[in-house]
């Protein structure tokens, strides 16, 4: 929900924070250690060692994003292909970082405001079980890469409770009998609007999410309340909120955590599926998203590298032209040669050509001489950046530098980037009078 401010709004902040998740630890570890020691792609920081082709699909994905937002283009399937190592998981993760920035506004004054505008869910199939798509997406849903997913369904709900206090009219015998009520529910909004600031923007994130969580279930327990309860029922009807955000909305129970309130979302959406499963769950998602303003949903897929054709995906892809409130972008990222190996063996023409042909496919692929020479400055340059701190920095020949560029792997970027922070490491020193790469 927004955080009010009267104060003028910078756009496309850069908010650095993100409790226990992935963007908090790298800021508090040089860039090149995180590199160096994760396999994974990190979900930050791009632009200082992303070289090649995968800088032009990063700008491909930006547009495309930006299309459908703006109306242009429609809901649709996006494939990213290639061997490991690539970049398919770090095309995924610069669209998270985009989507989480086109709902954070960071004010003059240091605080951030925060929409709905995109919603987005990442998740890896890292089984065979294609129908469990759909939950699986639902309990990973979030708006910024810098708020954890257990917040995201009462994050919507506060949204929709902040709404109906601030813009539903109230039948003047209901003010009367719930101007305490009412009284204590504007408090506890500004309090949880205060608690969102803090954790968007400061490093210390675990006490916060706790008291997000108390402050929504207090919110809960007064918009539910004797005196609104009618009248929140009408504004539900009014707003066609989604029947499952309205069970957790209108959860009447006090001893109710929010982590039991998003079990039970997810166990009445599992409940539900019918014999499209992953769509059903999807609609509802969707539903969910549009109630908070949503324009743009963006699912994503990793590693859908399982041998039987991905038939669970059919469904979904025939009926991503009916989504347009909000729009869906759905990703999914494979190993090139067990995907096409997968659509080989479907003799159903269906999945060939709606899931493979109309998914344009973004071929990622290992770097070339050329990469590699400019991903070995960047190396160069984001690790001397991070040693100038302890007033270090990597100094070497041309000639060592040359060498250790020819010995490089170029299997995968994975590959090559290890290599060069590996061996990069033995030629770190206080500065001398020896060259100095890449200053």
């Amino acid at each position: 929900m927004p955080v009010r401010t009267r104060r003028k709004s910078i756009q496309n902040p850069r908010v650095e924070n993100l409790g226990k998740s992935q963007a908090q630890i790298m800021a508090k570890i040089p860039l090149y250690e995180y590199l160096n020691s994760q396999p994974s792609a990190p979900s930050a920081h791009f632009d200082r060692f992303v070289v090649g082709e995968i800088s032009i699909q990063r700008a491909y994905l930006s547009a495309s994003l930006n299309s459908m937002m703006n109306g242009t283009k429609p809901s649709h399937l996006q494939l990213i292909l290639g061997p490991n190592g690539n970049g398919k998981t770090l095309l995924n993760n610069t669209l998270m970082f985009e989507a989480s920035n086109k709902n954070l506004t960071r004010t003059e004054s240091g605080d951030v405001e925060a929409k709905f505008t995109v919603l987005f869910s990442h998740i890896t199939l890292n089984d065979a079980n294609q129908n469990s798509i759909g939950i699986r997406l639902a309990q990973s849903l979030k708006r910024s890469i810098y708020e954890p997913s257990r917040l995201t369904y009462s994050l919507i709900a506060a949204k929709i409770i902040d709404d109906f206090v601030t813009n539903h009219e109230l039948p003047l015998q209901v003010r009367l009998a719930a101007w305490w009520p009412r009284s204590l529910l504007k408090k506890d909004l500004d309090s949880y609007n205060e608690q969102i600031n803090r954790l968007l923007t400061e490093d210390e994130t675990d006490s916060v999410v706790s008291a997000l969580e108390k402050t929504f279930l207090k919110l809960q327990r007064h918009v539910t309340a004797a005196s609104f309860r009618e009248s929140l029922e009408e504004y539900a009807r009014s707003r066609e909120v989604n029947p499952f955000m309205r069970n957790y909305l209108e959860n009447r129970s006090d001893s109710l955590s929010v982590s039991e309130l998003n079990r039970a979302l997810f166990t009445d959406l599992s409940s539900s599926q019918g014999t499209a499963q992953p769509l059903d769950v999807i609609k509802a998602i969707s539903s969910m998203a549009r109630d908070v303003g949503c324009k743009l949903l963006i699912l994503a897929v990793d590693d859908f590298n399982i041998k039987q054709p991905p038939t669970a995906l059919l469904p979904i892809v025939e009926k991503l032209s009916e989504f347009t409130n909000p729009k869906i972008l759905f990703v999914v990222t494979a190993v090139q040669a067990v995907w096409e190996k997968a659509i080989a063996d479907e003799d159903d023409l269906s999945i060939r050509q709606k899931i493979h042909q109309f998914g344009n496919p973004i071929i990622v692929a290992p770097p070339s001489e050329r990469d590699m020479d400019v991903l070995f400055d960047k190396i160069v340059s984001l690790m001397n950046a991070d040693l100038a701190r302890e007033g270090k920095s990597i100094i070497m020949t041309p000639q060592e530098a040359q060498s250790l560029r020819s010995y490089c792997p170029r299997s995968s970027y994975r590959d090559a980037i290890k290599y060069l922070i590996d061996n990069l490491r033995h030629f770190v020193e206080i500065p001398s009078q020896k060259k100095v790469v890449g200053v």
